[in-house]
């Protein structure tokens, strides 16, 4: 399943749609151990984009349903 998120920064006035996203999540840390996180989604194709975590972001709710087969798929159900 696959579902959309939209993205933008804060002050401004657009959203922008990120399509085809299969997964995402958080990382934290950067080469020199300092403290930065930013967000990453893996698209249809298997490539991955990062954003900051500064960003606002709005998921589609089908990302929820994503994320609970995800869990009943590891717990064997």
């Amino acid at each position: 399943m696959v579902y959309t998120v939209k993205y933008k920064m804060p002050g401004q006035f657009f959203w922008r749609k990120l399509k085809g996203v299969k997964g995402d999540g958080i990382l934290f840390g950067g080469p020199h151990n300092e403290t930065i996180a930013s967000r990453y989604f893996i698209m249809t194709d298997d490539s991955r984009i990062e954003m900051p975590v500064s960003m606002m972001f709005i998921f589609d709710p089908l990302r929820c349903r994503v994320i609970s087969e995800g869990i009943r798929r590891e717990a064997g159900h």
